[in-house]
């Protein structure tokens, strides 16, 4: 059975674009590569994804690839059809922060999100592009969360007493 990361196994079966994630078929350094059905033209096709989309070298790197790929045309190279970038998935994981401390989200991207407990603990309203989020906790349990405006969009705080 393969390994599967949290974070690619969060991505697998939603949707980015007019692509469906349906399966990891492979990992690099910088990059998952995914198995994912274009609805539109009702294909499967494959799908490359940063796996740490904050990092300004890898993402011009990545881009440079795809676009020097999208000009070669050989049997052994698989083709290039498109390119795309944005906000709409995040994937921070768990993250472990000390009771009586906050979490703080700031929207950097180009579209609204929001920041919601499962069990409505928290609820962050629409955070618009370049306003930020806080909430501090006051007890030691798990909290996962996510953006209700986005399918997919999900995190866990892990409030603990110490670090």
């Amino acid at each position: 059975m393969r390994q599967v990361s949290a974070i690619t196994d969060r991505l697998l079966n939603i949707t980015l674009g007019h692509y469906r994630l349906v399966e990891v078929i492979g990992h690099g350094a910088m990059a998952t590569g995914y198995r994912a059905h274009q609805a539109s033209l009702d294909r499967f096709v494959a799908v490359k994804m940063l796996q740490h989309n904050n990092n300004t070298e890898q993402i011009a790197r990545f881009k440079s690839e795809a676009r020097l790929l999208a000009l070669l045309q050989h049997s052994n190279i698989l083709p290039v059809h498109d390119y795309g970038e944005g906000d709409d998935f995040f994937s921070p994981g768990k993250q472990t922060v000390v009771v009586g401390t906050a979490l703080v989200r700031k929207n950097e991207g180009p579209s609204a999100h929001t920041v919601t407990s499962e069990d409505r603990t928290f609820n962050s309203k629409v955070i618009a592009p370049g306003e930020t989020f806080r909430f501090t906790f006051t007890k030691a349990e798990p909290f996962p969360y996510d953006c209700t405006l986005h399918n997919g969009l999900t995190g866990r705080a892990c409030p603990a007493r110490w670090r």
